[in-house]
C-alpha cells in the first residue's frame, strides 16, 4: 500500500514542482543568509550540496525498497540509508540554520506582494517541521521503549513523514528553480 502511494505522491510533486518551473521562470531571489563573501557563498554550497545529495541518496534507497521490492530494507540498502542518516540530520540542521534568516514571513509576503516567495518560505518551514518527526520517529524506534505496534507505528510514521518531506522538496526546488542558481542567494 505505501508503495503505490508514494508512487503517486513522488509523481504528483514531480509535476508540480516543474509546473512551478515551467510558471516562474527564472525563480524567486531572495537576499541574505551566509555572507555574501567566496567562503560563505562556498559553505552555502557545500551545505546544499550534501543535504541534496542525502535526500537523493536515502529517498532512492528507501523508495527502492517501498515501490521497486516491496519489502522493508536490508542488507548493504540498509547500510547504505543507516550511514547517510546522520549525515542528513547535520545537514539538515546548518541548512536550517543558514536559511532561517531568509526565510521568516515578513509583510510583504502577508499582503501578497511576495505571493510565491511566501509559498516557497512555507515550504521551507514545513520541511524544517516534518524533519522532526522524520528523524524523531526513527530514532525512537532503535530504543526499547516501544512494543512491536509502537515500532510499527513508529516506522510507518517515519514512512509517510519522509514522503512527505520528500514532496515538499520537491515543490520548494520548483519554486526557487534551482538552488544553486547564480547569482542568487537561494538554497
Amino acid at each position: 500500500m505505501f508503495g503505490n502511494i508514494a508512487l503517486i505522491g513522488i509523481v504528483v510533486a514531480a509535476l508540480v514542482g516543474l509546473l512551478c518551473l515551467a510558471a516562474l521562470g527564472r525563480g524567486v531571489s531572495q537576499a541574505g543568509g551566509v555572507s555574501g563573501n567566496r567562503w560563505g557563498r562556498l559553505l552555502r554550497f557545500l551545505i546544499c550540496f550534501v543535504l541534496v545529495a542525502t535526500v537523493l541518496i536515502l529517498g532512492g534507497t528507501g523508495f527502492y525498497a517501498a515501490i521497486g521490492t516491496g519489502h522493508a530494507m536490508s542488507g548493504w540498502l540498509l547500510m547504505l540509508h543507516a550511514t547517510m542518516a546522520p549525515v542528513f540530520c547535520i545537514a539538515l540542521a546548518a541548512w536550517v540554520l543558514i536559511r532561517a534568516q531568509t526565510a521568516r514571513f515578513v509583510s510583504a509576503d502577508i499582503a501578497g506582494d511576495g505571493r510565491w516567495g511566501a509559498v516557497r518560505k512555507g515550504c521551507f518551514w514545513l520541511m524544517v517541521a516534518l524533519g522532526v518527526p522524520v528523524i524523531l520517529s526513527i530514532v525512537l524506534s532503535m530504543v526499547p521503549l516501544f512494543g512491536t505496534v509502537g515500532q510499527r507505528f513508529l516506522y510507518h510514521t517515519h514512512q509517510y513523514t519522509t514522503l512527505a518531506f520528500l514532496m515538499l522538496a520537491m515543490v520548494y526546488v520548483g519554486l526557487g528553480r534551482c538552488a544553486f542558481s547564480r547569482g542568487s542567494e537561494q538554497g
